[in-house]
């Protein structure tokens, strides 16, 4: 899959294995897109937006978890996240997995990309003249810079279908049925028993003996929940859905920003770097270089929530 290489992955914004959804009209932002309307890509397809991000291998701040489970949230603090985090990870560099906070022989692998600008260097070494600290942002502190990680395998992007759907695709107990659209789960009173979905233009319905588990990604979890009956009773009503629980879904929805500051550089721009054969065929046939990243740059600046 051409999406595998990881400098590709925003050239699939906007094409059919994206949902392609957008923001309503902005307010206070958004002036320089069309109709003020912020785009918001999301995979579709197996794996989901793990086909199409910019595979950031970053697990959020400590104090997130502590916030989740301080109302009443138990089990999600970032102690209890942590041994999950541990579990699912295949770390691939030697001097993280020294410090405790990662773990090899999950399923996602995580290294750092095979490609070092030539602005990298100069970064973290001013950086460091200047006191910042250059750290790992998924172990103790999270304020400084750092040589980010992604979900990468060998050069090429580990989405969560490679991870996790192609070691069991052949299970006699999986079936992974691709072109279903899932419309929601079935209820019996208030016990989910199945879930209802569209597949070659027949309507299909699946019946579960146990359990119904559904992650349909930020977007489409909600949509779905609420589609089935599970969300704001008001909102429901409208739109004639039988109330199966008058819950506050969708509420607080956000997703991450980003604030790009510009810089001028006396360097080859990456459009040119990315077209250049001798980088093409370093890639093809060693898995090394610039196409194995996805930003001119690998060194970041995080801080603290």
């Amino acid at each position: 899959m051409i999406n595998d290489i990881p400098a590709l992955g925003r050239f699939f914004w906007n094409t059919d294995i994206d949902w392609q959804f957008k923001t309503v009209p902005q307010k206070h932002a958004a002036y320089f897109h069309s109709n003020k309307q912020v785009i918001w890509p999301s995979g579709k397809g197996l794996g989901g937006s793990s086909l199409l991000n910019a595979m950031l291998y970053v697990r959020g701040n400590h104090k997130d978890y502590d916030d989740w489970e301080a109302p009443g949230a138990k089990g999600w603090s970032y102690e209890d996240v942590l041994p999950y985090f541990l579990k699912l990870e295949d770390n691939k560099d030697p001097d993280y997995l020294e410090n405790g906070y990662h773990a090899s022989g999950g399923p996602i692998t995580a290294e750092k990309p095979r490609y070092e600008g030539e602005i990298k260097n100069p970064i973290r070494e001013a950086a460091q003249q200047m006191g910042y600290k250059v750290l790992d942002s998924n172990a103790e502190y999270q304020t400084g810079f750092y040589d980010h990680q992604g979900s990468i395998r060998n050069g090429q992007r580990c989405s969560t279908a490679k991870a996790y759907l192609v070691p069991a695709e052949n299970r006699t107990n999986l079936d992974i049925v691709g072109g279903a659209y899932t419309k929601k789960v079935l209820f019996d009173g208030k016990r989910a028993v199945g879930v209802q979905f569209d597949y070659q233009n027949d309507e299909c319905e699946v019946r579960a003996r146990r359990e119904v588990i559904m992650s349909a990604g930020t977007t489409n979890t909600a949509q779905l929940l609420m589609l089935s009956g599970i969300g704001p009773k008001k909102h429901l009503e409208k739109f004639d859905i039988p109330v199966i629980a008058d819950l506050p879904v969708g509420d607080n929805f956000q997703d991450h920003c980003g604030f790009p500051m510009s810089f001028v550089l006396d360097a080859k721009p990456l459009k040119d770097k990315l077209n250049d054969t001798d980088n093409i065929m370093e890639y093809i046939n060693n898995r090394t270089g610039i196409v194995t990243t996805f930003i001119s740059s690998s060194l970041r600046e995080k801080v603290d929530s």
